[in-house]
């Protein structure tokens, strides 16, 4: 069974009251998935709530036409609530937020740090930030295990790690 169909199968079981979705994946199920006899996409234009979180990561990883995709499957800006959280708003989040918001939308700037000088808010500059550059993708995983665990021995055990993973499979 493929991914996409073995998440039909769950959505036949039962329609989920939120959903997750990568770009990608959400974009497949809407435009091929059925549920039951109905399209996924009908059903999913009767949603009141859109959620795109880290949005201009989103951007940057080039996923605008499969956003805007989705979009078009969901009810008019008018009749929906759509939410974007993005650590920075770039001007090409700000034409996303134009042609996918209602007209009043509003924009929190939770760290009211102001606009920089290329029309980004910056980052939160008192949150310490670090890298590292993993020699090999055999030592990928156990690499990060590692990096996580110096870093909790180091702390004062307030940390907050993130740790992003270029698939769900290495995810899981």
């Amino acid at each position: 069974i493929s991914k996409v169909s073995r998440d039909a199968a769950r959505l036949g079981k039962k329609l989920p009251t939120i959903l997750v979705a990568t770009p990608g994946r959400l974009q497949d199920l809407l435009e091929s998935t059925k549920v039951g006899a109905r399209k996924f996409s009908d059903i999913m234009s009767t949603t009141s709530v859109c959620v795109l979180d880290e949005t201009d990561q989103l951007l940057d990883m080039g996923f605008r036409r499969e956003i805007k995709k989705i979009l078009t499957f969901l009810p008019r800006n008018n009749k929906r609530q759509t939410l974007l959280f993005s650590a920075t708003i770039p001007k090409e989040l700000k034409q996303i937020m134009a042609e996918t918001m209602k007209d009043d939308y509003i924009e929190v700037d939770c760290i009211n740090d102001g606009d920089g000088a290329d029309g980004s808010m910056a980052t939160n500059i008192r949150v310490k930030q670090s890298h590292a550059i993993i020699p090999s993708m055999d030592l990928y995983v156990s690499s990060v295990v590692r990096i996580v665990l110096e870093a909790v021995q180091d702390g004062n055990g307030n940390n907050k790690i993130v740790v992003f993973f270029p698939t769900a499979r290495m995810v899981s």
